[in-house]
């Protein structure tokens, strides 16, 4: 509708009438995705192309498709660079600064997720709650840098040892979970075991290993996602007073 308006109205206004293609160029890239922007600005170029070769004089008509063109290209360069730094700003926003894992701000919503798709496809979803043994020894000992670093080295044993569909979070200070998706508690128990070896095996520290309990919860029928996460910490309890170092499902 917008392209016959601005059609019509090269018809009945002439060179008023192409001012409001430059509106129109603008509201498409600011309401449409990029694509369909992209797309919307081609096809409105060419209805004023058109429609200005019949009514306005050769100059005038090179003048408007080259301040359009210019319009145009301004306006999704513009769009682009909000675009990135919107998803740059939301990244920031959901990611642990330290670590590069997912922080609390979308952990309800993923398990609220994993729930309701349990409930309807009946897939197994598993939650990991690891905390990292003997930590506040550790920066007491070695200095927060040092605890910097074997946090990001434990992040970074989980990161490389879970598959793009499932989803790690530091939620607190040496406190990490895993969602893992579509995995039964069996896998899951696997899973638990090789990043609690893998961190151990690291020489991180000179005099001690760096180790890790881990809670491991499959999602049960009838479960909220309150009582699966809960479930999960109190099997992380359970292996933190059995001796540490240990998953206990």
């Amino acid at each position: 509708p917008i392209l016959v308006l601005i059609y019509l109205a090269f018809q009945n206004q002439g060179v008023i009438g192409a001012l409001w293609a430059y509106p129109a160029a603008l509201t498409f890239y600011f309401t449409l995705d990029e694509r369909p922007a992209w797309i919307s600005n081609a096809a409105l170029f060419l209805v004023v192309v058109m429609a200005s070769t019949n009514v306005l004089e050769g100059d005038v008509a090179v003048r408007v498709w080259a301040t359009l063109a210019g319009v145009s290209i301004f306006s999704a360069i513009f769009v682009r660079v909000i675009a990135r730094q919107k998803a740059a700003l939301v990244e920031r926003a959901v990611t642990d600064p330290l670590t590069g894992l997912r922080n609390r701000a979308t952990l309800n919503n993923t398990l609220v997720q994993a729930v309701e798709r349990a409930q309807r496809t009946g897939a197994p979803m598993t939650l990991l709650a690891i905390d990292l043994d003997h930590f506040k020894a550790i920066n007491d000992s070695y200095g927060h840098d040092i605890g910097d670093r074997v946090l990001t080295a434990a992040a970074d044993v989980i990161q490389e040892r879970i598959r793009l569909t499932d989803t790690a979070f530091r939620i607190g200070g040496e406190e990490f979970l895993i969602f893992l998706f579509g995995t039964d508690a069996e896998r899951a128990g696997a899973v638990a075991a090789d990043l609690r070896r893998s961190l151990e095996q690291l020489n991180l520290l000179p005099d001690r290993p760096v180790t890790m309990s881990i809670g491991v919860s499959s999602i049960e029928p009838g479960d909220s996602w309150e009582t699966w996460l809960k479930r999960a910490d109190e099997n992380l309890y359970q292996a933190k007073v059995g001796g540490r170092n240990r998953v206990v499902a």
